[in-house]
């Protein structure tokens, strides 16, 4: 009798071991990040509107966005008090900006690995929203929290 309860223990192991969750074969081949945002969630914060914006059915501030085209970086919205400061690629100064800041001209989903390419970060802790073509990531050492809108 013990050896058949071990011999099942052992299956069910090996079973959870080999069942890992692959969230982002969910996404159609072709799937492209577009945007991401940097956010807060707005808990008794008194920022320009503009900075708000709605994530399923949660309000929060968005301290930073980052627009993408199929060339890589076109915009990055900074937050500052009164509004966005906008740079983009098509200003001297956009370019500077993107270089300095050393953002990645693009961010790649690896479906195969499970897992978003953001510059020099591999992102494996993230959630996938079908409906609202969201992905989103929730860094442990951090209250922000990190929205990449894809198509």
């Amino acid at each position: 009798m013990r050896k058949i309860i071990n011999l099942i223990a052992i299956t069910l192991l090996f079973i959870s071991c080999n069942n890992t969750s692959k969230k982002l074969e969910m996404l159609k081949e072709g799937t492209f990040i577009y945007e991401r945002e940097r956010v807060l969630e707005k808990k008794n914060i008194t920022v320009e509107q503009s900075k708000i914006e709605m994530i399923r059915e949660t309000k929060y501030v968005v301290e930073e966005k980052v627009i993408y085209d199929s060339l890589g970086i076109l915009q990055i919205y900074d937050g500052a008090s009164e509004g966005f400061i906008i740079h983009t690629r098509n200003k001297s100064d956009g370019n500077i900006i993107f270089k300095n800041r050393g953002y990645s001209n693009k961010i790649l989903i690896n479906r195969k690995l499970d897992c978003l390419i953001d510059g020099k970060d591999t992102i494996r802790n993230f959630e996938v929203f079908l409906k609202d073509q969201l992905i989103m990531v929730y860094p442990k050492e951090d209250n922000r929290i990190y929205v990449y809108k894809f198509k």
